[in-house]
């Protein structure tokens, strides 16, 4: 979340760590969702300035919202705007976020699957065996060696000591 431009405005990233920025696949999600939930919202202001007492008769022409984005004579801000100059998110990038997503996503799982295909080393490393419990009906007794042998249930798991 670090260099999604959330926490860290994108003109206030340093240059060196800029190119983090676009290898990092949260902020394409960030700032499509952004941009799909800001693009038809109109905030109502909820403080204009000037106000207060001696401004009650001032009219909205003379007034401005509180607000990043906010224009002078209106009592809202175009959601729009406000994602534009806090985040310097446009939605004319929204299909491209999305696409970028998608990308990432299958660019993942071709690594996972690659990953998966060739790295069969741990997979059948270590076998534990079990006993399997209430089985005493299929014990067989071997009269001339005096063996008990009980229905066993191998397991492959996997073991982290091993890595």
């Amino acid at each position: 979340m670090l260099f999604t431009c959330y926490i860290i405005p994108k003109p206030n990233i340093p240059g060196a760590l800029r190119w983090i920025m676009y290898i990092n696949p949260v902020r394409y999600g960030f700032e499509a969702l952004l941009m799909n939930e800001f693009d038809t919202l109109n905030g109502t202001c909820s403080m204009l300035i000037p106000s207060g007492p001696a401004y009650l008769n001032i009219s909205l022409a003379n007034q401005v919202c509180a607000m990043v984005g906010a224009q002078l004579g209106q009592n809202f801000v175009d959601g729009n705007l406000i994602t534009e100059l806090s985040y310097d998110y446009y939605h004319s990038n929204l299909w491209r976020d999305f696409s970028v997503v998608c990308a990432f996503f299958v660019g993942f799982l071709i690594i996972l699957f690659t990953a998966t295909e060739f790295n069969t080393t741990s997979a059948f490393d270590t076998a534990v065996t079990l006993l399997k419990q209430g089985t005493r009906a299929a014990e067989a007794v071997d009269e001339a060696t005096a063996v008990t042998t009980l229905p066993l249930i191998t397991l492959s798991i996997f073991v982290a000591d091993q890595l």
